[in-house]
C-alpha cells in the first residue's frame, strides 16, 4: 500500500471498536489514506448508526465496504447532479441576456435606470455588482477579448458579461430585474416569476453542497430533499436531457442497492425522500404522454454475484460501449468541447474511457455490471 501511517491503524482499531466489520483491511487503509478518515465517517456513519444505543455503534452486521459505497454514491450523485444544474443555469443567463438585450440593447447589465428600483433590490445591487466585477477581473486577466471590450465599452455586453457571474450572482441579478423583465424570462420555462426564482434558489443551495464537499443523498433543508430537486430540475430541464438525469440516478440506485446489505432499498429510497411510486416523475403534466410511453421494469438481480474475472469483463464491455457511443457521436457530426451543447453539437465526454469522470465510467460500467448478471440470473453461463 506505500507509506503505513500509525493514525491509519488507530482509525481502524476506533472504528472496529464501533462494530464495524472489515473484508479486507488492506484495501480498507489505502481507501481512508486516499478518502479522509473524517470525510468518510463524520458525515456518512449515522447512516448505519444503532441509534437505540448510546455509545454510537454500528448496526450488527454492517461493513467498511458498505460504509464507502455509500460515500461513492452521493459522490457521484452530486457530480452527476452539478453537471445538469449547470445546464439550467446556462439556460437562465442565456434568457437573461437575450430579454435584456431584446428590451434595452447591449448596454450594461448593471444600468440603474433598466433594473427595480424597488428599495431591497437597490440595496443588493451594489454588493451583487461587486461581487460579479471580482470574479470577471480574477477569471479574465488573460482573455484578450474581454480586456478589449472593457477598454472599449467600458463594460461586457451581456451575452459576454453572464459568463462571468456564478450561479448565485444570476439568481440575485434575475431578483433585481423589473418584474415585467422577470416575467419574459419565466415565460420560456413556463413559470410566473416568482416559481422560477424560488426553484433557482433552491438549486443554489443543492448546487453549494454539491460543490464544496456535503451530503446531498439525504439532504434536507426545510421542506426540501433531493426529491424535491428532481422535481424541480424536471421543470427547468428540456425532456430529454431530464430523461438522460433520471436513468442515470436509477443506475446509481442499483449499483448501491447490490452493494449493501444492511440497510434497505426502501430505508434508503426515504432517506433519499423517494416515495415508492418515484417512478412516476417519468410522466409530464395532465394529458402528456410518460417519457418513451413505457414504465422500465429491471430484473431484480441483486441475489447475483459475478466473479473477480467476470468483473474484469464487465469494465472491457464498459469501456467498448464507450467506444461505440463515441464513434456514432462522432458520424453525427459532435466533437469535443468543455461543455455539452446540443445546437453546436459538443460534449466533454469524447475522450478515451479511462479519461472519463467516474460518473460517466459508472453509467457505462453499470450497464454491462447488470448485463452480465442477467444472462446469470436467466441460467446461462458466461465461460472464457
Amino acid at each position: 500500500m506505500g507509506k503505513q501511517y500509525k493514525i491509519i491503524n488507530q482509525q481502524m482499531e476506533k472504528l472496529k471498536q464501533k462494530g464495524l466489520i472489515f473484508k479486507d483491511e488492506e484495501m480498507a487503509k489505502q481507501i481512508l489514506l486516499k478518502e479522509n478518515y473524517y470525510f468518510l465517517t463524520s458525515e456518512y456513519e449515522e447512516v448505519f448508526l444503532d441509534l437505540k444505543k448510546a455509545s454510537g455503534s454500528y448496526e450488527e452486521e454492517t461493513y467498511f465496504e458498505e460504509l464507502y459505497a455509500i460515500y461513492n454514491f452521493d459522490r457521484e450523485l452530486k457530480n452527476l447532479v452539478l453537471d445538469y444544474i449547470g445546464l439550467v443555469e446556462t439556460k437562465l443567463k442565456s434568457f437573461i441576456a437575450y430579454e435584456y438585450i431584446e428590451r434595452y440593447g447591449e448596454v450594461d447589465l448593471f444600468q440603474k435606470g433598466n433594473l427595480s428600483r424597488d428599495f431591497q433590490a437597490v440595496l443588493k445591487l451594489d454588493k451583487l455588482k461587486s461581487q460579479v466585477d471580482e470574479n470577471r477581473e480574477n477569471m479574465a486577466k488573460n482573455n484578450r477579448d474581454v480586456q478589449k471590450c472593457l477598454k472599449q465599452d467600458g463594460y461586457l455586453k451581456p451575452l459576454m458579461a453572464v459568463k462571468y457571474f456564478t450561479f448565485g450572482n444570476i439568481v440575485a441579478f434575475f431578483g433585481v430585474m423589473k418584474p415585467e423583465d422577470q416575467a419574459k424570462v419565466a415565460e420560456h420555462f413556463g413559470q410566473i416569476a416568482y416559481n422560477l426564482e424560488k426553484q433557482y434558489r433552491m438549486l443554489n443551495i443543492a448546487r453549494n453542497i454539491c460543490a464544496h464537499g456535503g451530503v446531498l443523498f439525504n439532504y434536507q433543508y426545510e421542506k426540501n430533499d433531493l426529491f424535491s430537486i428532481m422535481k424541480v430540475m424536471k421543470k427547468l430541464l428540456d425532456r430529454e436531457n431530464f430523461y438522460n438525469m433520471f436513468i442515470r440516478v436509477e443506475n446509481l440506485l442499483i449499483y448501491v442497492r447490490n452493494q449493501i446489505d444492511s440497510l434497505s432499498y426502501q430505508t434508503l429510497l426515504k432517506m433519499m425522500g423517494f416515495p415508492e411510486d418515484y417512478k412516476s416523475l417519468y410522466y409530464f403534466e395532465k394529458g402528456e404522454k410518460k417519457m418513451g410511453n413505457y414504465e422500465p421494469k429491471p430484473v431484480d438481480t441483486k441475489d447475483v454475484v459475478l466473479s473477480d474475472e467476470i468483473m474484469e469483463l464487465a469494465e472491457r464491455l464498459a469501456k467498448n460501449t464507450h467506444d461505440i457511443w463515441a464513434v456514432g457521436r462522432l458520424n453525427e457530426g459532435w466533437k469535443y468541447g468543455t461543455v455539452r451543447d446540443d445546437k453546436l453539437k459538443t460534449t466533454p465526454c469524447l475522450v478515451e474511457y479511462e479519461e472519463l469522470p467516474e460518473s460517466e465510467k459508472e453509467y457505462d460500467r453499470n450497464t454491462a455490471i447488470e448485463t452480465l448478471k442477467l444472462i446469470q440470473k436467466l441460467g446461462f453461463k458466461i465461460v472464457k
